[in-house]
Order: C-alpha cells, then sequence, then structure tokens
C-alpha cells in the first residue's frame, strides 16, 4: 500500500507592508533593552519611516504602531543623549 501523502499547503500569505514596520519596531525596543542605541535608533527610524510611506499612500492606517514608534524612538534618543537643549524650546510650561 503506498504511503499517503500530504496535500502541500501553500506558505502562510503576509502583506510585508504591514508586517515589516511591526517586526522593525520589535527590533529596536530589543536593541534598547540591550543598550546599543544605536542600532535601536536605526530599527526605528525605518519602522517610522515605512509607516509615514503607508499613511501617505492610503491615510492614517496604523496610528497606533507609529505612535509606539516615535515614542520608543524618543526614548532611545534620550537614553542616547540625542537630545539637546533646543527641545527644551518646544516644552511649553
Amino acid at each position: 500500500m503506498p504511503a499517503r501523502s500530504r496535500p502541500s499547503r501553500p506558505p502562510p500569505r503576509c502583506r510585508d507592508d504591514v508586517t515589516l514596520p511591526a517586526i522593525e519596531v520589535r527590533l529596536g525596543r530589543a536593541q534598547a533593552r540591550r543598550g546599543d542605541t544605536a542600532v535601536a535608533a536605526s530599527h526605528l527610524d525605518a519602522a517610522i519611516g515605512a509607516l509615514d510611506q503607508q499613511n501617505a499612500a492610503s491615510g492614517p492606517v496604523n496610528g497606533p504602531l507609529l505612535a509606539e514608534a516615535l515614542v520608543e524612538r524618543a526614548a532611545v534618543a534620550q537614553r542616547a543623549h540625542e537630545l539637546g537643549p533646543e527641545i527644551w524650546k518646544l516644552v511649553a510650561w
């Protein structure tokens, strides 16, 4: 009796334009936890750029993810001492 072969399933489809920014945010968070602020900043900048392109092309689609990426990027900038005195001009006390 021949062995029954399982029907092959196609690989799961994913939309790269949606998943890539989320992956970049996660990588940025992981690098920030490790203390590598330069690599974390590059991942978060890539996520922010991709999300900006998506929002420009099809409207505000990933608002919460963009907000998360911006908050993480600000935290990385603060940890890396990238925020100079000019940032305090933006804060109205």
